[in-house]
């Protein structure tokens, strides 16, 4: 029963947590509006950090027998749904956000703009000619 006792309190204190990280990304979200650029870099960052702790806690929870021995099938079923969903909105916007980024910096590349050291040139190294084979990550 000790156990059991000791379980329920870490579900208790997990639940909390996560109840206050919602709060705080709901008061976060209202702001948005006036940050710059890396404020929202690593407003990003920081939402990833936290969707990966939440997804590796709900991977942990289900290898265990000793919480889906006794789950609902109703509740089995409702997550996966919901994790499914959550999934293919993640994959979406994955594509999305790569293809526009891809077409944006071909539009840079085009342009002769001027792109991030890290894209170096490297041309007159390989005697390469095409528009894409002159940078390099």
């Amino acid at each position: 029963m000790r156990d059991v006792e000791t379980f329920l309190r870490n579900l208790d204190v997990w639940v909390e947590d996560q109840k206050r990280v919602l709060e705080f990304i709901r008061r976060y979200r209202s702001k948005l509006d006036k940050c710059d650029r890396l404020d929202l870099i690593l407003t990003i960052r920081y939402v990833c950090s936290r969707m990966l702790k939440t997804i590796k806690g709900f991977e942990t929870w289900l290898q265990s027998p000793f919480i889906v021995g006794p789950m609902p099938l109703e509740v089995v079923k409702e997550v996966q749904e919901r994790l499914s969903n959550i999934m293919l909105k993640i994959l979406d916007l994955s594509i999305e956000h790569v293809n526009e980024y891809r077409n944006h910096l071909v539009k840079l590349l085009e342009s002769r703009e001027e792109l991030h050291p890290l894209f170096e040139e490297e041309e007159e190294e390989r005697g390469e000619t095409s528009r894409e084979s002159r940078y390099r990550i």
